[in-house]
């Protein structure tokens, strides 16, 4: 029987200098602990994705930008201050949700997972990450927008028909900030048709863009 492959080595250091700067840009704390366990949640992908398809990243450099700094972009939307729950849909191999969830303690939250394999990699992450005590992960496919529980934050990374779900979100007030990670494309069309939404290029992302409405 075939072993997988060895998993992509990740440059330690250089992945914590870079997470360093961008944290330092946006005010943020970046103390070793903090940036350790960011890491600790990208080594784990690279190690599971062996075996799971997570993510088609294959380069961890790249990877680097397009899942831990990514993610870490919508920090300055989410206020330090912010608490309450944060609720993230289809989580899949954990970003932005848990980078987020790492750098706000003040947040608990909720992640949607309806994959077998992709949510024992999300209780994995969260027991490397130390979040384990206040994030749980819901294996279950919601049915629609009407079945969305409470949020403070809602969070999307590549969730289909994200215009109908956001819609619904502050319809219902399910929702006081929704952040959505689309295309560009998309996060232009669906901000004209919401209130109180704008776009925010993503510097790691050239033709992605995050979306944030608020209720």
């Amino acid at each position: 029987m075939s072993r997988p492959a060895p998993a992509p080595r990740i440059d330690e250091a250089a992945s914590a200098a870079e997470t360093v700067r961008l944290l330092e840009e946006f005010g943020e704390p970046a103390a070793p602990a903090l940036v350790a366990a960011l890491l600790a949640h990208l080594r784990l992908l690279y190690d599971w994705n062996r075996r799971f398809a997570l993510t088609a990243i294959r380069d961890p450099r790249e990877g680097l930008r397009r899942h831990l700094l990514e993610a870490l972009e919508a920090l300055p939307l989410v206020g330090a201050a912010t608490s309450g729950r944060l609720v993230d849909l289809g989580s899949g191999n954990g970003y932005p949700a848990l980078p987020l969830l790492t750098c706000r303690p003040a947040l608990d939250g909720t992640l949607f997972e309806a994959r077998d394999a992709k949510a024992a990699f999300l209780r994995a992450a969260l027991r490397e990450s130390g979040l384990a005590g206040r994030v749980r992960v819901e294996r279950v496919r919601i049915a629609g927008p009407e079945a969305l529980p409470e949020a403070d934050v809602l969070t999307m990374r590549g969730f289909p028909e994200p215009e109908r779900w956001i819609r619904a979100a502050l319809e219902r007030g399910a929702a006081r900030q929704v952040l959505a990670w689309v295309s560009a494309e998309d996060a232009a069309r669906i901000a004209a048709l919401i209130p109180r939404a704008a776009v925010h290029p993503l510097r790691h992302h050239p033709t992605g863009a995050l979306l944030e409405a608020r209720a």
